[in-house]
C-alpha cells in the first residue's frame, strides 16, 4: 500500500529529505519526545519543555501572519525566543547540574531547526 499526495513539499533536515507526511511525523515525535522523554530524561517538569521550544515558534507564528510577511524576521523571532525562554527556564526553575542545563539549548534549538525547515519548504 502506497500513499500518494497531490501537493508534496520536500523538506530537508539534516541534509535528508522528508516529504510532508514524514515531517509532520517527525515533528510529532519531536513534541512527543520534549513533553515526555526529555523531562525524564533531565528531571524537569513534564509538558513545560515542549512549551519553552514551542512558545516563541508560536509567537512568531502570530506576527508572521499579523504583522510582517518577511522570512528572515520570523527566524529570528524563533531563535531568539527560544534562546530567551530556555534561558529563563534554566535558570530560575531548574535544580540540575551546570552540564544538564546547557544540554536543554541544543535540545531546544533542534526543535527550533525542525520548525523552521516547514518555513523553507513552503518558500521554494
Amino acid at each position: 500500500m502506497k500513499f500518494t499526495f497531490s501537493n508534496d513539499s520536500k523538506v530537508k533536515i539534516f541534509g535528508k529529505a522528508f516529504n510532508s507526511m514524514q515531517y509532520l511525523l517527525l515533528l510529532g515525535g519531536c513534541i512527543f519526545f520534549l513533553m515526555f522523554i526529555w523531562p525524564l530524561l533531565s528531571r524537569s517538569y513534564f509538558i513545560i519543555p515542549f512549551a519553552v521550544a514551542f512558545g516563541p515558534a508560536a509567537l512568531a507564528e502570530v506576527f508572521s501572519e499579523e504583522v510582517f510577511e518577511n522570512a528572515t524576521i520570523y527566524k529570528v523571532i524563533t531563535l531568539v525566543g527560544i534562546f530567551l525562554t530556555t534561558t529563563i527556564y534554566v535558570v530560575f526553575f531548574l535544580d540540575n547540574s551546570f552540564f544538564v542545563k546547557l544540554l536543554h539549548y541544543p535540545v531546544y534549538y533542534t526543535f527550533g531547526y525542525i520548525w523552521l525547515q516547514k518555513l523553507k519548504a513552503t518558500q521554494s
